[in-house]
């Protein structure tokens, strides 16, 4: 069994870069920087190069869970006073998780060596096509291209899909991501419920509350500013706390995912998502179907949460006219009316390159024509499905590599058989994936942690069929093996 040392920097080598990084501070201060903010800048860079010694170190499972946890706050930053910074905490911690896992780090030395197979190649031909048809379209440059593909098609979901089964590999690492989805589920939960139901002074970050801050105020949408990524990430919660319930030992933590599990799906509900609402349904079928013992249990669950359903419209004022009011609500539903007839239209006079990747605002005006039944919205958002707008801007082919690669990911790994222990995870996966599934077909889902979140759980699980199969090392993470393609 062949084990590679961990990379370890000297101490001097830590110094020397510190100093390095201070004497360039110090010489070419940025503008707004001066006297004190000078200071200030110093003992901040000590403070990242503390963390960074900390990453170093540390199992990269709980960075990477930081990482994914602090995604819950991608792109709304600003609102918490972190302005200017050309790296974001979460994708800055993202980064160095990712980059100490690669590296064999010390907090990763214990890693097996890291495994290419056929899907990875599905993958890095989705980003060349990409890159290519961006560069085709004249956006290549673009801010909303490049984090478009590195956040949400894209870079960082694919390498997270390539990263979990190495940082996940054992139960105990596994453990930890449980742990930190408790922990966020709780507090989105929560949030959920005092931003909706009240007191709203309990809602934290204060922009949740803030009725000028985004446009869905008044819906659960969580520090997301999202309410469709708050229910997912709430669903996606409560799929970890029922493999808690089923495979913890402390009987105090399984009591609290017992706890957490009704708080969410009312956290999904007061999303106001139509949505969110079908998809919750749909993606626990799924995951109960592909759990033997819990599939003649459909029909009573099903109908113990619409009773459930039933009785918090009855028992929570304001929630019955509220629901009713975004049921009847027609203008989503003009405008995705008005943007799929548009995007059939696009895919029609461009079918096999499409537009060009991140076009469709940009080009789809003369497309947008007057429907003689309902009025004419919806031209100035984007395409609210992901399947038609990668259609339309990647055609034919592009969405066929895409969905090439998504189907032997994702649906593999659901289809695939692996070890008894990750059972609960197969079963997890089904569920999130029909939730993703669902959604996507009515939201463009801009928002990073879904996608990050999704691509994670298929790379555990693939990873255990993958091991179950003597394909990539055991759980223990002892062997290495050599690449597969």
């Amino acid at each position: 069994m062949e084990r590679r040392s961990a990379f370890t920097p000297p101490w001097y080598v830590w110094l020397g870069g510190s100093l390095l990084a201070a004497g360039l501070l110090l010489r070419h201060p940025p503008a707004q920087l001066s006297g004190y903010g000078i200071v200030l800048a110093l003992g901040a860079l000590a403070a990242v190069v503390g963390v960074v010694w900390f990453l170093w170190h540390v199992d990269a499972s709980y960075g990477l869970v930081a990482a994914l946890c602090l995604t819950s706050f991608s792109g709304n930053w600003a609102a918490l006073g972190l302005t200017g910074f050309p790296l974001v905490p979460d994708r800055l911690l993202l980064a160095l998780t990712a980059i100490a896992v690669v590296v064999r780090a010390p907090g990763a030395r214990d890693r097996p060596r890291m495994v290419w197979r056929p899907e990875h190649l599905l993958l890095g031909l989705t980003l060349l096509y990409v890159v290519a048809s961006a560069a085709w379209a004249g956006t290549l440059g673009t801010r909303t291209a490049i984090f478009a593909a590195i956040d949400q098609l894209g870079v960082a979901p694919f390498a997270l899909f390539l990263l979990a089964p190495l940082v996940f590999r054992d139960e105990r690492r596994r453990n930890v991501l449980l742990m930190g989805l408790l922990c966020l589920g709780t507090y989105l939960s929560l949030t959920a419920i005092f931003e909706v139901l009240g007191p709203r002074a309990l809602v934290f970050p204060r922009y949740i509350a803030d009725p000028s801050y985004g446009l869905q105020f008044g819906r659960a949408r969580g520090p997301f500013d999202e309410a469709v990524t708050d229910g997912f990430a709430m669903f996606a919660c409560g799929v970890a706390a029922v493999i808690v319930r089923q495979t913890w030992p402390s009987r105090a933590i399984r009591r609290w995912a017992t706890l957490l599990l009704p708080l969410c799906a009312l956290g999904c509900l007061l999303t106001l998502e139509r949505a969110v609402w079908i998809a919750v349904v749909l993606g626990a079928v799924a995951g109960m179907l592909t759990t033997r013992e819990l599939r003649r249990r459909v029909v009573p669950v099903v109908l113990v949460g619409l009773l459930a359903v039933g009785a918090v419209y009855v028992a929570v004022p304001g929630i019955s006219s509220r629901a009713s009011q975004r049921v009847a609500d027609r203008l989503p539903v003009w405008d995705r009316q008005n943007q799929t007839a548009a995007g059939l239209r696009m895919l029609q006079d461009k079918p096999v390159l499409g537009f060009g990747w991140r076009t469709f605002q940009r080009d789809s005006q003369p497309y947008f024509l007057q429907a003689p039944t309902y009025p004419l919205t919806g031209s100035q958002t984007v395409l609210h499905n992901v399947f038609l707008l990668n259609l339309v801007e990647l055609g034919l082919l592009g969405t066929a590599i895409w969905l090439a690669a998504v189907a032997a990911c994702i649906g593999g790994a659901i289809v695939r058989r692996g070890p008894p222990q990750l059972q609960p995870w197969h079963s997890g996966l089904a569920a999130i994936a029909v939730f993703w599934l669902v959604v996507v077909l009515f939201n463009p889902l801009q928002q990073t942690f879904s996608e990050l979140l999704l691509w994670t759980w298929a790379g555990i699980v693939a990873g255990g069929a993958w091991r179950a199969r003597g394909t990539a090392p055991d759980d223990a993470g002892a062997s290495a093996v050599a690449s597969s393609v």
